[in-house]
């Protein structure tokens, strides 16, 4: 397979526009529920506002969020993680109790 970096970027490239086309046609459908006024919207105004504020909210952290953990995780450990998590660090911890 191809290094994490270009896996990650193909797999943006490749689910970008599925992505952004489910958010807006939700958004866009719940948008007349948030703005229009009239009888009984106030009952489910409140529900659009939540339902448009998770599906933003998703949006950012799938194209932007997501891909930039991935990238920290595909960077090398620092020297003090590793002997933070060294398994003989731990053993000696067991042999103690």
């Amino acid at each position: 397979g191809a290094d994490r970096d270009s896996a990650v970027r193909a797999a943006v490239a490749e689910r970008l526009r599925p992505i952004l086309m489910s958010t807006t046609t939700t958004l866009v459908g719940m948008l007349p529920l948030v703005l229009i006024p009239g009888p009984g919207s106030v009952i489910y105004r409140g529900l659009a506002v939540v339902i448009v504020g998770g599906m933003s909210l998703s949006l950012l952290f799938t194209l932007i969020l997501l891909p930039a953990l991935l990238r920290m995780a595909s960077l090398p450990k620092p020297a003090w993680l590793d002997r933070l998590l060294s398994t003989e660090r731990w053993t000696n911890v067991e042999n103690q109790a």
